[in-house]
């Protein structure tokens, strides 16, 4: 049994993956299937503030019209700036997380996420050479 990767929070060798946090699992090579990456565009804050900030614009050009001061036109493009200026900040500082899944006997398991590229691919690189390993022992043993 070669181990691939030794972290704080898993574990991969020739025979398992073993998961520590957020809670102890352990996945069995042999029965991965189909592993993938998954990344979410966006965090949901961001995705509410462009959708605020889009409900905002549509009202305040529907009211343009009403807003005869200079001081309460002022005001309607700063709400309506608010969101989407504030979703921008939210997804240049919060990027989402990377994510390993595979199918595990037969349902859709996620197996490793983090926000750290480098880690992220020494885990999935780990992963990979372990799948490949063990079609190596199966293979020799028939």
């Amino acid at each position: 049994m070669a181990e691939f990767y030794r972290g704080h929070t898993l574990s991969i060798t020739s025979d398992a993956m073993e998961v520590w946090w957020p809670r102890h699992e352990r996945f069995s090579i042999e029965d991965l299937r189909d592993v993938y990456v998954f990344r979410d565009v966006a965090s949901s804050v961001v995705v509410r503030g462009i959708g605020a900030s889009a409900v905002m614009l549509v009202a305040t050009a529907v009211s343009w019209q009403l807003l005869r001061s200079p001081a309460v036109a002022l005001i309607g493009v700063l709400v309506v700036l608010a969101p989407a200026v504030i979703g921008g900040a939210c997804m240049r500082t919060q990027r989402p997380p990377w994510e390993l899944r595979a199918v595990y006997q037969g349902r859709d398991v996620h197996l490793f996420s983090s926000r750290d590229q480098i880690t992220f691919g020494q885990v999935k690189r780990a992963l990979v050479r372990a799948i490949e390993a063990n079609e190596r022992e199966n293979y020799a043993l028939r």
